[in-house]
């Protein structure tokens, strides 16, 4: 019997710096046999006019803030609805996993990891799976906080110190510490101007509704 072989998976990859764009472009065509590039843009309009068909997957190669990813990939996915979409960034901070995923996309990877991890991201993203590094899982099945955790980062919010806190809610401020790194993880945040941007954030999904004000 004759085995046909697997025609190769068609990547696009858009990104405004053409630096970081090339060298998604070169791991793309590290993979060839499996994966084929099958075009690059510098713009998520670009590529919608130069586009001949919708291809397997398009990667958003993106250097800025996490609010302009969120905006991007939301742009891109909304272009066409059945457009699989992975995210490569330097920032692999949990927030801002969950905020490509948020607007859309279904594959995260970090341009850190980029040699190693995009083959096997642009396959899962390909067969329809979701697909981020173990650093960004949280953003994919977050854990509940605590009803000190959720008091703990209440007071942060509204700008209290470890100390302030440690005397409002009669703990140690080891103790605060301790409760914030907790919830910093559970959250996919690395520090307190992070955590309040997340629950402030009327589009993140964590909402002002997790905390608990203390009485």
């Amino acid at each position: 019997m004759r085995v046909h072989a697997r025609k190769p998976l068609r990547a696009a990859v858009v990104g405004a710096d053409e630096m970081a764009r090339r060298r998604v472009c070169d791991a793309v065509l590290a993979h060839a046999g499996r994966i084929e590039l099958a075009l690059e843009a510098a713009s998520a309009d670009a590529l919608m006019e130069q586009a001949n068909g919708t291809p397997d997957v398009v990667i958003l190669v993106h250097e800025g803030e996490r609010a302009a990813l969120e905006a991007a990939v939301r742009e891109l996915c909304d272009g066409a609805a059945e457009l699989r979409a992975i995210v490569v960034s330097a920032d692999e901070a949990g927030a801002t996993v969950q905020a490509s995923l948020r607007a859309g996309a279904a594959g995260f990877v970090s341009a850190a990891s980029l040699p190693a991890a995009l083959g096997p991201c642009v396959e899962a993203v390909a067969s329809d799976f979701l697909a981020v590094p173990r650093e960004g899982r949280s953003a994919v099945e977050r854990r509940p906080l605590t009803s000190r955790e959720k008091q703990t980062l209440a007071l942060v919010v509204m700008g209290f110190t470890n100390y302030e806190i440690a005397t409002k809610l009669y703990l140690a401020e080891s103790t605060v510490k301790s409760h914030l790194s907790s919830a910093f993880s559970k959250l996919g945040v690395r520090s307190r101007s992070e955590a309040a941007e997340l629950i402030l954030d009327p589009n993140s999904g964590v909402g002002t509704g997790i905390l608990t004000i203390p009485t």
